[in-house]
């Protein structure tokens, strides 16, 4: 008996490991589609917005613009056959510890996920500066 387990649509997410409580970073989603035909997708990373905050998005003209809800980034589009898509989340570590990021690939807002990653990144305390004394003769 052979069983054959696929999944229309693939996500990969990339974070860092560690950032330090203030820093920006860009969390990155990769979605694969490796069927034949043309996947439609809608892709949130969610986060609790104690945690992170995300940063705010461009226009054309250099604008600064808030784009959807304060808890989540979100990308939906289509996926050509055989093709990767990946979209960017800037987000800024707001607390100390492992925190996570929830990423849910669906076919339409009201579908079942297909696939659900949580990626965990630990948020390190900033610390203080170091003053190197000077020494003098």
């Amino acid at each position: 008996l052979k069983v054959r387990v696929f999944k229309p649509l693939f996500a990969m997410v990339n974070a860092p490991y560690a950032v330090t409580r203030g820093e920006s970073f860009i969390l990155i989603v990769s979605v694969c589609n490796y069927q034949d035909d043309t996947q439609r997708t809608l892709v949130a990373a969610s986060f609790n917005p104690t945690h992170f905050t995300k940063l705010l998005e461009s226009d054309e003209s250099g604008a600064l613009i808030d784009k959807g809800r304060a808890n989540e980034c979100t990308f939906s589009g289509e996926i050509g056959p055989d093709l990767c898509l990946a979209f960017d989340c800037p987000l800024v570590a707001n607390t100390v510890g492992e925190k996570p990021v929830t990423v849910t690939v669906r076919k339409d807002p009201k579908a079942a996920p297909i696939d659900t990653i949580v990626k965990q990144v630990r948020g390190k305390p900033e610390g203080c500066p170091l003053i190197i004394p000077e020494v003098r003769d």
